[in-house]
């Protein structure tokens, strides 16, 4: 296999991940708070759809983004992750509003806080024209297109719409990770391959039971209304269920040895689907990998990206 096969396109809201990791060995007498270490540990990660560039490209692959984001000092923060994990990027900058941070204090290896510095926004007509216009010029430079919709802005209703009839036309699997309170899966109908997690079906099918008879049910029901050859369903530590084109169904189990945290692990799979989904043109495959991949990520604070050599040596192949 040919790493230069694995070209994908990322649309969606970019986001830095900022820790302060601290240690606590005693409460406070004012609170019941832990009192924290001045001596604690300040990083940024990429989040967001940049986090799901950071785990394409820490497997192998080569990743572009586009995203808006403010105009203000965290851009240059982002923009430096970008460079060092050698994304390339379109970021468009929007006035009024901030590059979207989300700052978690974790003392003793739990979350105690987090403080999201954000602004849902609606691109202008300006905006959505340089978006397209990017994805024109640049389309045959890739072979998948991954849309990471957090519902900050950056994939509005008309972006969506643009990047599954391009990926049609020019017959490129697009894979949609929608955004958590989407209430209609209408907005997709049409793509390669829609990704939910049982909270996002439950937003939009409130009568919904995390039982396998019944996912199936609505896997069904989304494929044919809305025309997508592919739909998968993440569960967490119960793994996933996939209804292919060929309208089979396929259970994997999750492969978590211990979950320490979730964040993050919903990009580290979309990431590995269109990844691996590039290099073997199977989807099975791809869903098989990306349910491994996801569960070494949950094994670790906050987001992670699985390497090329760590998955490697977890299942003794090389790929």
């Amino acid at each position: 296999m040919h790493y230069n096969k694995s070209s994908i396109l990322v649309v969606g809201d970019a986001m830095i991940d900022h820790y302060l990791l601290a240690n606590s060995n005693r409460i406070s007498p004012e609170a019941p708070i832990p009192i924290i270490d001045k001596n604690f540990k300040e990083t940024y990660n990429l989040g967001g759809a940049a986090n799901v560039c950071s785990n394409i490209n820490s497997l192998g692959g080569k990743s572009t983004i586009i995203s808006v984001i403010g105009r203000d000092k965290n851009n240059r923060i982002l923009k430096k992750l970008l460079k060092k994990k050698g994304i390339e990027n379109y970021l468009i900058k929007k006035k009024n509003i901030p590059t979207i941070v989300k700052k978690r204090i974790i003392c003793n290896n739990s979350h105690l806080l987090r403080i999201d510095t954000e602004k849902i926004f609606k691109l202008s007509s300006v905006e959505t024209m340089l978006i397209k216009k990017n994805i024109i010029k640049n389309i045959n430079k890739f072979n998948c297109i991954i849309v990471s919709d957090y519902g900050k802005g950056t994939c509005s209703r008309q972006v969506i719409k643009f990047i599954i009839k391009i990926s049609n036309r020019y017959k490129i699997p697009a894979l949609i990770d929608p955004k958590k309170d989407c209430k209609n899966f209408k907005l997709y109908s049409n793509c390669y391959c829609l990704k939910p997690n049982f909270k996002e079906i439950k937003s939009v099918f409130p009568n919904i039971q995390n039982n396998e008879a019944n996912i199936k049910k609505y896997l069904k029901l989304i494929k044919k209304k809305h025309n997508i050859k592919n739909v998968i369903l993440t569960r967490s530590e119960k793994g996933s269920i996939l209804l292919n084109e060929s309208n089979k169904f396929y259970k994997f189990k999750s492969n978590t040895q211990k979950t320490i945290d979730v964040t993050g692990a919903g990009d580290t799979y979309i990431a590995s689907l269109g990844f691996f989904l590039t290099l073997k043109k199977n989807i099975l495959f791809a869903c098989k990998m990306s349910n491994e991949t996801s569960g070494i990520t949950v094994g670790h604070i906050g987001t992670y990206s699985v390497s090329k050599k760590e998955l490697n040596k977890k299942l003794k192949l090389k790929f």
